[in-house]
Parts: C-alpha cells; sequence; structure tokens
C-alpha cells in the first residue's frame, strides 16, 4: 500500500499579469518571411510524458552525470532514461504506470571532484504523479575499503571491514560462489556506503506492517553482485533494541526495487551491533534492519516563499519515511512518521523541503523533534525557488540554423543565470529555465548591413504546465543610432545579460557632482541626455548567499541611442559542479617527460578570447584528471557530453613550470557514451615544428617586464567555428631581436583548415605594483602574421601604489598609452561578507577620472584597503564592427554583447596597484 501521501497533481500556475513573448523569439529576421513556424530548421520533437528525478548526494548537493533510469512494473508503461545534469535533475521521457522502478548508475556521477557514488535501485509512486515524490540520495563510497571478487567459488573466507566507514562488516564464506548479473564474467569491485535512514528511499510498500522504524541503509556494490550462498553481514544497532533482541533485514529487491524482508538480525551482546550469521546479502543494493514503530506522530506545516509572500505548491517535503506533495495554499500534513526508537526515546527528525518539477531544485531542511502521539507543528518553512521548465531554443539567422553561437539566459527576478552555447545543429538545451528570463545571442558583425548588429532581447513567462517549450530563436536586425540625443540605458546582469531591478542611474558632467536621475526596473528602461563630456553610472546593491555585493558601471562619453550598463548582482556558483560528461581511456603516446590530458566544452571564440584576457580558465565541465598522475601515459577522463573535446599535449617544462609543448592530439568528436567506458587511440600527434613570427612584438615591450616572462594561451578554431583550448602558459615563445618567434604545429590532418588563436602574454609582479601585456592574434599558416607591437602600460600619475585617499572622493591621474582605443578601470574591495566593485570605461586619451560617493546610492567607497586595475586596449586596424559610430563608441555601447573577438582586441596593457581608503 502507498505509504507516501502526493496531496495535489500538479502546480498552480502562477497568474501573471501579462504573458509576453520573447521579443527575439517572435521577431524576425530582416531577410525572412512566414509566421516563424515554417522557417529554418526544425526543432527535433520533445517527449512529453517525462517523469522528474532529483538525485543528490549526503551532503545534500545536486549530483551530475547520473544516469536515471525509469520503468514501470505495470501494463502499459514505457521504459525511459536520461542523466542528470548541473542541478542534479533528470528529465526522463517515460510514461508511468502507478508504480515505477527506478534504477540511478552512479559510476560516472559526480557532486564534487573525486566523488565515487554508489548505484541504487529502488520502487517509487508513478502514475498519476509526474515525479518522483522525494529527493534521491546516493551513497557516498569514496572512503570504502575495495574488495575485488573473481567471478567463481571463494576459497577462503573474504571479510570487508566497513565498520569505520559505512559501519558495515561483510562476511563472505568460503565456498561461496560468486556471479554477475547479466552478461559478463569480469571481477567485480566490492565497496559499501551508507545513507541515513531519513535519506534512504522510503519502504512506501511494506505490506500490512504499518509503520516501520529503520537505521541507517548500507549499500552494497555493485547491483550486478550476486552471492549464493548469502553471505553474513553486520551492522550498528541505531534502533535503540536491548542485547539478544531481534529485527528484520531488509533490503530492495533486485528486480522491482521493492523493500523485501530477507532475514533476521540480532543484537550483540554488548548491544553495540546487529548480526545476520548468514544468508543476508545474496545480492548488491540497500540494506536495512527495521522494526515495526512503536510510536507515531504527525508532522505539519506550511511551505512559503522567502519572507512568507506567497504560500508555494507543487514542492516535496519528507520526514523519514513519509512524503508528500504539497498542495494550494502550501499547507501538508505527514501522518504515521515514526516517533521514537525501540527504547522510547523521541527521534531527531530532518523535515526535507525540494522544489519539484516546476521548481528550481534547491532545497532546505528543518530539524526537529519527534512529539510520539502527538502532531510537531512546524510553521512556515522557506523555500527560495522559483518556477522553471526544460527549454529548448534554436538560434535562427535569416532563416538558416546559426550553429556555435553564444545564447545567454538570465532570470528577470532571482540571481541565477545559465549560458549555454548551441550546437552543430544550432539548437541549445536548457534544462531548467526560469520562468521569467532575457535572452540575448552573442552580437557577430554583419558585413552585409553596416549599421545592423544582430540581437536579441526581451521576456518571457514560461506558463509552469508547459514542460518542454520550443522556442525558434531569431535574431532581429536592430540600427546602432548613431549620434542619439538620448540614450537608453540597458541595465543588465554582466553574465546573463537579464535585466536588473532596483539599480540607480546617474549622470555627471566634467568633474562636477553625480546627479541621481532613476531607478531601472524590468518594465522601466532609463534614459540619458549625454555628451561627450558626461559620465553615465549605475549602480546597484544586493544580497546573495549571505554576502553583500555593491557594483557600479560607468561609461564616459557615450552618446549613441544605447547603453549596455553590467553590474554584477550574484557570485554565480553551478547548481552542481559539473556538466553531463562521458568517459574516455586511453594511453598518450610519449613526447616528452610530461603529458597533460584535458578535455573541454565545444567553445567559441568570442568566450575563451575573454576569459583568456581576463585569465579564467574555461568553465571546469568534468572532474576527472589524468589518472594516475606522475607522468604515466594512462589516463581515464571526463568529456562533456554531448558536445565536447579532447585535447591531449606532451612535452617538458621549464624552469618556471611552463610546458614547452613538443606534440598535440585534437580531437574534436570523440566517441561518447554515457553508460560505459569508451578507449580511444591518440596515436597520431601533430609536432610543434612549425614557426610563425610575429614581427616586431617586443618593440612597445616595457623594460620592467622581461623577454623571458613571455607565454602563449593558445586555441584551436576549427573551419566550422568550433573552437577548443590547447594550453595556457605554453613556453612557445622565443625572441629574434624585436620579433617574437612562435613554435606551434602545423595545419594538416585534424587541424587542416583550422586557425589559431594566439595570446602572447606576459605578467610580473614586485612589491608594489603588477604589470602585464599581452598581444592577440589569429595566426594561419598560409597568411603571414601582422606587425602588431606590444601596448606600451599605461601609468598611473596619483595616486602612487599604496598611498592612502579619502573616502569622500579621489582623483586617479592617469598617462595613457599611444593608439589605445579605451581604458578600463576597475576599483575592487573583497571582505568575508561584502564585495565591492566599480569599473569605469574611458576614451583611450582620457587622463583623469574622479571618484566620488553616489549619492542615495550604494555605498562603494569605505575605508578598507582596495585594488586599482587600469587597463589599456588597442584595436586591429579595421574599423570596429564596421559601424558608422566611432569604434570607441562602438565598443562601449555594446560592452555585454560583444567580446573581446568582436571588438577585434590586438593588445592589452595593464597595470594593478593598492589603494588605502581613509575617512
Amino acid at each position: 500500500m502507498t505509504r507516501g501521501a502526493t496531496t495535489g497533481r500538479g502546480p498552480r500556475v502562477r497568474a501573471w499579469g501579462r504573458r509576453t513573448a520573447l521579443v527575439a523569439l517572435v521577431g524576425l529576421a530582416a531577410a525572412c518571411t512566414g509566421s516563424g513556424s515554417d522557417i529554418g530548421p526544425d526543432i527535433p520533437y520533445l517527449s512529453t510524458p517525462t517523469y522528474v528525478v532529483a538525485v543528490r548526494d549526503a551532503a545534500d548537493r545536486p549530483v551530475c552525470n547520473a544516469l536515471v533510469a525509469v520503468a514501470g512494473p505495470v501494463a502499459g508503461s514505457i521504459a525511459g532514461a536520461a542523466s542528470t545534469g548541473r542541478n542534479g535533475r533528470a528529465d526522463v521521457p517515460a510514461a508511468v504506470g502507478p508504480a515505477v522502478t527506478i534504477e540511478i548508475d552512479a559510476s560516472t556521477a559526480t557532486a564534487t571532484a573525486g566523488d565515487r557514488f554508489g548505484s541504487i535501485r529502488f520502487s517509487a509512486p508513478g502514475a498519476p504523479i509526474e515525479e518522483l515524490p522525494f529527493v534521491a540520495f546516493l551513497p557516498d563510497l569514496a572512503g570504502s575499503s575495495e574488495r575485488v571478487l573473481e567471478v567463481g567459488t571463494v576459497t577462503s573466507t573474504i571479510t570487508l571491514d566497513d565498520s569505520g566507514w559505512s559501519g558495515a562488516v561483510l562476511t563472505i564464506g568460503a565456498g561461496t560462489r560468486v556471479a554477475r548479473a547479466g552478461a559478463g564474467d569480469a571481477a567485480l569491485a566490492v565497496r559499501t556506503g551508507a545513507l541515513p535512514a531519513d535519506r534512504a528511499p522510503p519502504q512506501w510498500l511494506d505490506g500490512s506492517s504499518g509503520p516501520v522504524l529503520c537505521g541507517r541503509a548500507v549499500a552494497i556494490e555493485p547491483l550486478a553482485l550476486r552471492l549464493e550462498p548469502a553471505a553474513a553481514l553486520s551492522m550498528p544497532n541505531e534502533l535503540g533494541l536491548s542485547a539478544g533482541a531481534t529485527c528484520e533485514l531488509r533490503a530492495t529487491d533486485p528486480v522491482t526495487g521493492d523493500w523485501r524482508r530477507v532475514a533476521d538480525g540480532v543484537v550483540s551482546s554488548d548491544g553495540q551491533r546487529i548480526d545476520v550469521a548468514a544468508g543476508a546479502v545474496a545480492h548488491g543494493g540497500l540494506y536495512t534492519f527495521a522494526i515495526a514503530a512503536a510510536a507515531t506522530t504527525t508532522v505539519a506545516g506550511r511551505i512559503v516563499s522567502p519572507g512568507a509572500t506567497e504560500a508555494l505548491s507543487d514542492v516535496l517535503v519528507r520526514a523519514g519515511d513519509r512524503f508528500a506533495r504539497v498542495g494550494p495554499g502550501g499547507r501538508f500534513e505527514l501522518r504515521e512518521v515514526a516517533a521514537a526508537d525501540a527504547a522510547g526515546v523521541p527521534r531527531e527528525l530532518d523535515l526535507l523541503v525540494q522544489g519539484s518539477r516546476y521548481r528550481e531544485a534547491r532545497s532546505t531542511t528543518r530539524r526537529i523533534t519527534a512529539l510520539p502521539g502527538g502532531t510537531v507543528a512546524v510553521g512556515d518553512v522557506e523555500l527560495d525557488a522559483v518556477l522553471v521548465t526544460p527549454t529548448r531554443l534554436l538560434s535562427v539567422s535569416r532563416g538558416a540554423g546559426d550553429p556555435w553561437t553564444t545564447i545567454a539566459i538570465s532570470s528577470t527576478e532571482q540571481l541565477w543565470s545559465e549560458l549555454a552555447i548551441s550546437d552543430g545543429v544550432a539548437r541549445a538545451d536548457l534544462v531548467d529555465v526560469p520562468a521569467g528570463f532575457v535572452s540575448f545571442v552573442r552580437a557577430r558583425p554583419d558585413p552585409q548591413r553596416q549599421y545592423d548588429v544582430r540581437m536579441a532581447e526581451g521576456f518571457a513567462w514560461v506558463p509552469a504546465r508547459e514542460r518542454v517549450v520550443d522556442y525558434r530563436l531569431f535574431t532581429r536586425q536592430e540600427p546602432w543610432a548613431p549620434g542619439g540625443r538620448v540614450t537608453r540605458v540597458w541595465v543588465a546582469d554582466a553574465i546573463g545579460g537579464g535585466l536588473i531591478d532596483g539599480a540607480i542611474a546617474y549622470r555627471r558632467y566634467g568633474e562636477g557632482d553625480h546627479e541621481r536621475l532613476y531607478e531601472a526596473s524590468r518594465t522601466f528602461v532609463p534614459r540619458m541626455q549625454l555628451g561627450p563630456d558626461s559620465d553615465a553610472t549605475v549602480a546597484v546593491e544586493t544580497s546573495a548567499g549571505g554576502r553583500t555585493l555593491l557594483s557600479a558601471f560607468t561609461a564616459r562619453g557615450v552618446t549613441t541611442g544605447r547603453l549596455e550598463a553590467p553590474l554584477l548582482r550574484a557570485v554565480r556558483e553551478p547548481l552542481g559542479s559539473f556538466a553531463p560528461h562521458a568517459l574516455l581511456a586511453g594511453t598518450a603516446p610519449a613526447g616528452g617527460s610530461d603529458v597533460v590530458v584535458s578535455t573541454q566544452p565545444v567553445g567559441v571564440a568570442e568566450d575563451w578570447l575573454d576569459r583568456a584576457l581576463r585569465d579564467e580558465p574555461l568553465r571546469v565541465d568534468v572532474p576527472r584528471p589524468l589518472e594516475p598522475t606522475a607522468g604515466a601515459r594512462e589516463f581515464v577522463i571526463g568529456v562533456p557530453a554531448p558536445h565536447g573535446g579532447l585535447v591531449a599535449l606532451t612535452g617538458d617544462r621549464d624552469a618556471a613550470d611552463r610546458l614547452m609543448a613538443a606534440q598535440l592530439a585534437l580531437v574534436p568528436d570523440p566517441p561518447l557514451d554515457r553508460t560505459r567506458v569508451q578507449t580511444i587511440e591518440l596515436a597520431q600527434l601533430a609536432s610543434f615544428d612549425q614557426r610563425i613570427v610575429l614581427p616586431d612584438l617586443f618593440l612597445g615591450r616595457d623594460a620592467a617586464v622581461p623577454l623571458d616572462a613571455f607565454a602563449l594561451d593558445l586555441a584551436a578554431e576549427l573551419a566550422d567555428r568550433r573552437l577548443f583550448e590547447i594550453g595556457r602558459r605554453l613556453a612557445q615563445v622565443g625572441a629574434v631581436g624585436n620579433d617574437a618567434e612562435l613554435a606551434l604545429p602545423p595545419f594538416a590532418g585534424r587541424l587542416r583548415g583550422a586557425r589559431f588563436l594566439a595570446v602572447v602574454v606576459a605578467r610580473v609582479a614586485d612589491a608594489t605594483l603588477v604589470r602585464e601585456q599581452r598581444g592577440v592574434f589569429r595566426l594561419q599558416a598560409d597568411q603571414p602574421a601582422p606587425r602588431a607591437p606590444l601596448l606600451p602600460l599605461p601609468r598611473v600619475v596619483a595616486p602612487l601604489p599604496g598611498a592612502s585617499v579619502p573616502v569622500a572622493g579621489f582623483a586617479i591621474d592617469l598617462e595613457p598609452p599611444p593608439g589605445a582605443l579605451y581604458q578600463v578601470l576597475t576599483l575592487s574591495r573583497t571582505s568575508d561578507d561584502t564585495l565591492r566593485t566599480w569599473t569605469v570605461v574611458l576614451p583611450g586619451d582620457a587622463t583623469h577620472f574622479t571618484f566620488a560617493p553616489l549619492p542615495d546610492g550604494p555605498e562603494l567607497l569605505s575605508a578598507g584597503s582596495y585594488r586599482l586595475r587600469v587597463e589599456a586596449t588597442r584595436v586591429r586596424g579595421e574599423t570596429l564592427n564596421r559601424q558608422a559610430l566611432g569604434p570607441y563608441q562602438a565598443a562601449v555601447a555594446r560592452w555585454i554583447s560583444i567580446g573581446a573577438d568582436e571588438k577585434v582586441v590586438g593588445a592589452v596593457s595593464a597595470v594593478e596597484l593598492g589603494l588605502e581608503l581613509v575617512p
């Protein structure tokens, strides 16, 4: 019988004031005609019937890359499988009956690097609900003692003593036959892990025995293990039983996943453990000791949004073995919760509240003490989760799919964002898109429309009932209105582009005072009259993750019709540590004392160059490093799936620990199968024997930056625009007079038709100042490298490094390098609970800026230690993005939607120093 009550089938759809389609989703490109539904490539149909499963680890972190299979043992059910994403949820295409069997293959699952989880199989309620009505937690095996068992008969007793990890002791007697379920005779690596009783799959099918009290659940890994006769098992006594007392040993059925009685346990003479001498473990799975509950309690309360502004329906709650799906009004009641152990001592319980199919997969826990025979009223429990839905986007430009395009998705109301890159058919799949979001496509220069740039922006309120929303994303042509008298200030999230509510807009002329103008909102875009000598500033204060964030952005002399003003409103942490991936195993060929194997998602030039210039690594999508280390050639490594690549470098290290790369293997399309480890051969390597000269690069080198400080950041852009990072800080840069000589592999074999993105970089620091110089190049074997000397360093005339300046305001006097298009000043301060950052964009010839407090705005200037970074940028010779606007105007007006690659950045130089702000 079903012991978990399910109150309410579906979500209560929030009544939005309007349902406005995303402007770019319904607007067509200038060259397109028709309704939009008959233009461009089709989005492959997504199955409507799905069953959502949320998977987390024992520390309540989302688990990525767990393969979830759902099958119903009743007639009419359809099996399906899907991998969990970064938020720990799998949307499994499956139409199910009243009961389902769920198997979670955790062989490649991760929440943080180094994880090793146990796979589990269990039963759960199915239709009419469309999701697992409780969280599936995975047992941690990382600290288990492993015993490898060969298939066949055991000749002597084998004991796996994990009493210090899972608490279990497994004893396999001599004469036991070891087998593997299914085909194959490979050895089995046996490990154990444990789940607390209220984290194990509930015993919702328990016959007529009534509520039960269980101890911890021990996972015997792998699920395919079969033992005949069954092995002995010992586990800690967590039931409060006295010495000599008996209880049931229950296990999950190897086929249906139902909890079944498999043996009886007896408490040891010291009362510390419960033992089953034989007949306990016949197969892999979950095991727990249980007794009938002597007393029960009821847990009742209400689930609300932060600040109790709204009652939340359609979320999941659980206490012990009892679970429910919250109905209208946010109220829930869990009855017959086991309340006391065998000695009558009240239990300490965790009330777990979790987002559901239609709400973001966040969770909260409330610790409560059971009240035997009574009701525990927990009152209002706050859950911070927004409505979400899986969404599939198709990026279309002029009626054709636009592959490898950056698409940003940001919530308009919450501190949430996700960045997606469409794949080879211009499609982007987003697992949990919030109900209110803003989207934009990274703009690219349009050679046919000199005054336009492709852009998509607007709002969409996704109805919660729409499990999968398919959108054709037409990027529209939007003019860059040169010389506009009034400038619209688009106050947006610095990462995802989402509009920011509550940001304050200011205007300042010359060295005058800041004039407070407007407060931006989702429905109001501030407008300013700006001139060549005026500053536009926006600022916002937010709180996220227990930290206060104060952010400001200033642009000088922007007179276009539109100005993007990015602000930092959250310190982003992914919902899971890693993206879905598959495992590859192989052996790297010889070619030096060191080998580096790395994997990464498919990228685009714009994103890679932005990250390289900020010294940010590529997004860490996979957890598996080279194994084993210490120069060994064998590796097992994760590759982002379905669109990822593998890069292998061999070579030797120099005195500065930079890799002197000798050979390169680039595999853009490796075999990826999430259900098993694939093998790959890296026999064909390209040697770094091609010499490319960068004429007169070192003419602009600062005397304080030595030649041997320069290194190379390198990426390969394939003919189809996919980009793969090869390495950072490679020792491939030599000097011949003022020329730089790069050692690169030839454009042949797998690299035929590709070109390199190269950043020659040096960063040196002394006690007072950090100096940095970078040159940016696109290189092809059949084209000579341009003459592009490094950009000389900017100079901060005043204040001097380490100087004390007043909080009430202070001036920065600059000596910019000749040829700079623009300069970026970044003033920042980080403390334990507060992050302050103020970014200022100035013309390349600007020599002065004054930082001053913003009236009635965030307190960006406070007493303490700050870092000031002054960065100058020079672009390559062509007119920036071929716009009628001046290059500086064009760069600053589109600060978010165009990156360094599209600003045609050619060289960057920077200095960084410390300042002390005093009252």
